[in-house]
């Protein structure tokens, strides 16, 4: 019996929802005497008995036909065989499915996402953002500065509470969180901008160059805008982006319904969006970049926002940086502390680690989470449409 009957018979019980792992003797048994097509890789097979073990499958038949026909982008090696005895010695060599990192996993998923998503209409505008008071001269505007992440939910609030925004003179408000959560903010926002940038990538070069973001570095971004506007800049800091809004506020003296407590940093959501961003522009088609990668985010948000505790990680310093780390957000603290201009809440929370709850704080991007949020992606974006049309 071949080797490549034997690994489409194995495929075929995968393609009917099986989850029975790689066995070499038992799939030539099971397979049908002749000749067969080249098989898929190990990798291509594995992802989908991995959509079955969560619950996805039997996986529709043109979506089973995406995963098996869609290339692994990436670096690794080059479609690994399924173990086999006998097998040439040339070529990548064959690997065990139920042992491949969950790495190798991700970078087909994503690969099959970018795919889907060149049939997945574009996004419907959003709401209009809302508006605040009409900003007359003697109004007191406001303007937020921080991460892209972390100032959307503050001015939410703010302009909810009747506050302008901009105008002649405006109060110019520094955000100021605990490090570690400033920096998985950083990140995200970075992503949801297009940055391809990984998370230990992001903290490598900040260690390695021995300075923070400058949306992290609270200081010197006020120290910064207190030149440019003397007198007009107030660091509100809290130990968590509900206490940012309530600090902003109560800066413009303003008193704001309580709001919705903003969702945590969810790591694996943002690491497949970066994916995406990393893909999307070697695509084909008439749609590609940015303009593509867009398309993933109304689904990604669907998922996240269904299932909050599960792709939610506490952000925290990689294991390597963690040293670097307490130390550089200690002496944010202290700059802060004391600084010039007026801030409000105290600057130890700047130093403070993210609080535990109850999760290991890994300090890295859970390649596990990340392979199921794709896997439930691509299920989301086939199922909003007929399937791909090439």
């Amino acid at each position: 019996m071949t080797y490549d009957a034997a690994a489409h018979a194995w495929a075929a019980h995968l393609r009917d929802g099986g989850t029975d792992a790689w066995d070499a003797a038992r799939w030539s048994d099971a397979a049908t005497v002749g000749s067969a097509p080249a098989a898929p890789s190990a990798v291509h097979l594995e992802l989908l008995r991995r959509f079955n073990l969560a619950g996805h499958g039997p996986v529709p038949a043109g979506l089973a036909d995406a995963v098996l026909t869609t290339a692994r982008p990436g670096r690794g090696p080059v479609d690994p065989p399924l173990p086999w005895p006998g097998r040439p010695a040339f070529g990548s060599p064959a690997r065990d499915p139920a042992a491949l990192a969950p790495e190798l996993l991700v970078r087909l998923a994503a690969g099959v996402v970018v795919r889907l998503l060149a049939d997945v209409p574009d996004p419907e505008p959003g709401p209009a953002p809302l508006a605040g008071r009409r900003a007359w001269p003697w109004r007191t505007g406001f303007v937020l500065h921080g991460t892209r992440t972390g100032t959307a939910p503050v001015r939410e609030r703010l302009l909810a509470a009747g506050a302008v925004e901009g105008g002649r003179r405006p109060v110019h408000l520094v955000l100021g969180l605990p490090l570690e959560l400033a920096m998985a903010q950083h990140w995200a926002g970075r992503v949801a901008g297009g940055g391809v940038l990984p998370w230990l990538a992001l903290w490598r070069r900040a260690a390695s160059t021995e300075r923070l973001p400058d949306p992290v570095d609270t200081d010197r971004l006020a120290e910064q805008l207190a030149a440019e506007h003397p007198g007009r800049v107030h660091v509100v800091v809290a130990a968590d982006p509900a206490g940012l809004a309530s600090g902003a506020l109560d800066v413009l003296g303003l008193t704001g319904r309580p709001g919705v407590p903003p969702p945590g940093v969810q790591l694996p959501r943002w690491d497949l969006q970066r994916r995406v961003n990393r893909l999307a522009p070697l695509a084909r088609g008439p749609v590609t970049g940015q303009a593509l990668a867009r398309r993933a985010a109304p689904a990604l948000d669907a998922l996240a926002a269904a299932s909050p505790d599960a792709w939610t990680e506490p952000a925290a310093a990689p294991a390597a940086h963690r040293e670097w780390a307490a130390r550089a957000a200690a002496d944010l603290a202290t700059r802060v502390d004391e600084a010039g201009y007026p801030v409000h809440g105290d600057p130890g929370v700047l130093a403070r680690a993210t609080p535990r709850t109850g999760r290991v704080r890994r300090g890295t991007v859970d390649r596990s989470q990340t392979l199921d949020l794709t896997l439930a992606a691509c299920l989301r974006l086939w199922r909003s449409q007929e399937g791909p049309r090439r």
